[in-house]
C-alpha cells in the first residue's frame, strides 16, 4: 500500500511527560562561587542599597548575583541629604523593601516574615515551639536571571556568612552557613511544607550545611530567612543576621562605606569564601522538561516504496520502471520485493503541514515482509 500521510493510531502518543534537569548554577559550568567581585561602574548613590557581584576582574567577567539592603522604616538610607552632588530623596533602602515585597508577598502582607524551625534550640539550647518573626529590614541575595534559568534547585545552595564589626569589616573567625529546609526529609513528605505565594514556591532558610545537612544545635531554630527558588531570590532576615550571625546592620543615615549594608553582606560572604573553599556559595539550577513521545508505527505493507527519481530507470523501454538494484535479491519471490531505507520521520498536523522532522541515527531497512515502530520524543 503506497502512503503519504499516516495518522497515529490510537494510544500511540504518550503526553505528559516530564524530566528534570540540574545545572551548575555559576558560571564557566561551576557549582560552587569561590572568590566574588564588585563592579567599578557602580556609583556610591548605587552602592547605598545595592551591589551587583562578579566571579572575576576584566573585560570576561560575569555577573553572577546582585546583593540589596532593604528597609521597611528606610533606615540605612542618606536621610534625604545631598550626596557627593546628588540629591538621593532619601528612600533608597525603603524604596528595595517595597519593591520585594510586591514581587514576593501577598498584597495584604507588609513585612516578611520568617518561621523558625520545628524543634530547634534557642541560644542557650532550649528546645522551643515554632514562631514567627517579622522584619522590618532584610538583605536579599538576587542569583543573576542567567545563571539560574528556570529555578534555583531547592536543597542544592549553601551560602556562609562571616563576622562582622560595627565599620562593616570581618572580624574574628565565627562564620555561619546557610541552607533551605529541604535537606530534611520531612519537608519533601509532608504537604504542609508545600508553600505558595506570588513569588512562586518557597522554603525557610536555616543553619546547616550540604554535608551535614540542618544544624541541631543551640540557635538551630533562628529563622535566617526565605528562598524563593522560582525567582531566584534569597531574603535573609536582618534581626537574626544580627542577633546570631553578628552582622552589625548599620540602620543609621548611609554616609560612607563603612554605613553602607549591601557592602557590609558583600563582606561577609567574600570574607568567608577566603577563609575556606568550604565556605564557598554553592548551588544548582533546577529544570522540567516536558515531553510527548510518539510511536510511528510502520505496518508490513506500508512505505515500501518511494517517489524519489533514483527509484526508476531513465530509459523509454523500460517505462520508468522500478530499477532492480532497489530490489531484494535472492529467490524469485523475493525478486520483486521492493524495499526502502527509512532515514526520517516527518510529524504533520491535520493540514498535512511540517511541524517537526526526527532522524534516524543511520538508514533502516524496510521491506513487505517487516515492520517498525519508531520512537519520537519531543521535548519542550
Amino acid at each position: 500500500m503506497a502512503n503519504i500521510y499516516k495518522r497515529f493510531e490510537p494510544g500511540s502518543i504518550a503526553f505528559d511527560r516530564r524530566d528534570f534537569i540540574s545545572r551548575a548554577l555559576w558560571s564557566k559550568n561551576s557549582a560552587s562561587l569561590e572568590t566574588v567581585y564588585t563592579s567599578s561602574v557602580q556609583s556610591d548613590l548605587q552602592k547605598l542599597y545595592y551591589l551587583d557581584v562578579y566571579d572575576s576582574m576584566g573585560s570576561k567577567s560575569e555577573k553572577q548575583f546582585s546583593i540589596t539592603y532593604c528597609d521597611f522604616l528606610n533606615s540605612g538610607s542618606s536621610g534625604g541629604t545631598v550626596y557627593n552632588g546628588v540629591n538621593s530623596l532619601a528612600l533608597e533602602s525603603k524604596a528595595m523593601y517595597s519593591q520585594f515585597k510586591q514581587l514576593l508577598l501577598e498584597p495584604e502582607q507588609n513585612l516578611f516574615e520568617f518561621v523558625s524551625k520545628f524543634n530547634g534550640y534557642n541560644n542557650d539550647n532550649e528546645l522551643v515551639s515554632q514562631y514567627t518573626e517579622t522584619s522590618e529590614y532584610i538583605y536579599t541575595v538576587s542569583v543573576n536571571r542567567n545563571r539560574y534559568k528556570e529555578k534555583l534547585a531547592p536543597g542544592s545552595w549553601q551560602l556562609s556568612l562571616h563576622q562582622m564589626d560595627s565599620s562593616g569589616q570581618p572580624i574574628g573567625s565565627d562564620i555561619i552557613t546557610l541552607v533551605d529546609e529541604t535537606l530534611d526529609q520531612v519537608y519533601l513528605t509532608d504537604t504542609n511544607y508545600v508553600r505558595t505565594g506570588p513569588g512562586g514556591q518557597y522554603y525557610f532558610v536555616y543553619s546547616g550545611s550540604l554535608t551535614s545537612g540542618l544544624y541541631t544545635g543551640p540557635n538551630s531554630a533562628t529563622p535566617y530567612g526565605v528562598v524563593y527558588p522560582d525567582a531566584g531570590i534569597i531574603v535573609l532576615n536582618g534581626k537574626a543576621l544580627d542577633a546570631s550571625g553578628s552582622m552589625n546592620t548599620d540602620r543609621s543615615e548611609a554616609i560612607n562605606e563603612s554605613s553602607y549594608n549591601s557592602l557590609r553582606l558583600f563582606n561577609s560572604i567574600s570574607a568567608s569564601m577566603a577563609s575556606s573553599p568550604t565556605y564557598a556559595f554553592q548551588g544548582r539550577t533546577l529544570e522540567s522538561i516536558n515531553s510527548t513521545i510518539y510511536f510511528a508505527r510502520v505496518g508490513n505493507g506500508e512505505f515500501n516504496y518511494s517517489n524519489n527519481i533514483s527509484y526508476y530507470t531513465s530509459s523509454a523501454t523500460d517505462s520508468y520502471r522500478i530499477k532492480d538494484n532497489l530490489r531484494l535479491s535472492g529467490t524469485a519471490n523475493d525478486t520483486f520485493r521492493n524495499v526502502t531505507y527509512t532515514t526520517m520521520v516527518g510529524l504533520y498536523n491535520d493540514q498535512n503541514d511540517l511541524l517537526a522532522v526526527a532522524k534516524l541515527s543511520k538508514p533502516v531497512r524496510k521491506t513487505s515482509n517487516s515492520e517498525m515502530i519508531i520512537k519520537i520524543k519531543l521535548d519542550y
